[in-house]
């Protein structure tokens, strides 16, 4: 278990390591690049906020006129379950074994299912 969560922290911060989105081998991080990225994620962020307020905001409309506003919390864990279910049977494949840290890390003194659980619960965080 303690292999797992070891692989696990150092995939999380080599993936969401700010230096990997902002530069290519040793180039400096542009100021423009920078304002950019953070613009366009902040933009992103407000438009699903508003897609999923708009959306639970009718959806808890319907319901509270049929008297049921209790099942709109089990309606929405469900709704994005089945959503990361479908969206992640697409890249699953391609994200366990097409990539090219995968003979690296087999080789690593980790049991290869340690390895793939890794890949599995990364998965499953990346579509979270």
């Amino acid at each position: 278990m303690r292999k797992f969560w070891l692989l696990l922290t150092t995939n999380i911060r080599i993936t969401f390591s700010p230096q990997r989105f902002f530069s290519r081998s040793n180039k400096p991080i542009s100021k423009g690049k920078c304002v950019l990225y953070t613009i366009l994620m902040l933009y992103i962020f407000v438009n699903f906020m508003a897609m999923s307020f708009g959306f639970y905001y009718l959806l808890g409309n319907s319901l509270s006129e049929a008297n049921l506003t209790d099942l709109l919390i089990y309606l929405s864990l469900t709704a994005y379950t089945v959503l990361i279910l479908v969206l992640s049977l697409f890249s699953a494949s391609g994200y366990l074994f097409k990539a090219k840290d995968l003979p690296l890390m087999l080789s690593l003194p980790v049991s290869h299912f340690t390895v793939l659980a890794v890949k599995f619960f990364l998965q499953y965080i990346y579509m979270i």
